[in-house]
């Protein structure tokens, strides 16, 4: 399905781009893909194995692959981040720092490291914005 699948697949409204994902497969990259759970209507977007298992033991299933994303820094890239809110039982994949003041004051903590995507601001060829 690829760029913006949550877009399509839950009718959400964009917000802001929070990085570009390459469009296809490279050396060292791994899949993006987008999970939702139905009876908590939440979605996450992940890449790792340790995620994709935690998803799928809590109920989520998979819905559309997001792009490919590099799972060792790489030149250029930002840090990919899960993060995770029990109070609204909500998981947010993001770029903004662990410190940030906005996840902080939601009580969203991290998860894990993801992998590593280009910044909004790159040019980078054969990407996507997700």
């Amino acid at each position: 399905m690829g760029q913006n699948a949550a877009l399509t697949v839950f009718g959400y409204v964009e917000v802001r781009a929070e990085a570009r994902v390459l469009k296809s497969a490279q050396a060292q990259t791994v899949a993006l893909d987008l999970y939702w759970n139905e009876e908590l209507q939440d979605n996450a977007t992940v890449a790792t194995s340790e995620s994709v298992q935690m998803l799928l033991a809590a109920g989520y299933e998979k819905k559309a692959t997001e792009g490919f994303i590099y799972q060792e820094p790489f030149k250029g890239t930002v840090p990919l981040y899960l993060f995770y809110s029990e109070e609204l039982k909500d998981f947010r994949t993001s770029t903004l720092a662990p410190k940030d003041p906005a996840l902080r004051q939601a009580n969203y903590v991290l998860v894990r490291i993801e992998g590593y995507v280009f910044p909004v601001t790159a040019t980078v060829p054969a990407y996507s914005d997700t």
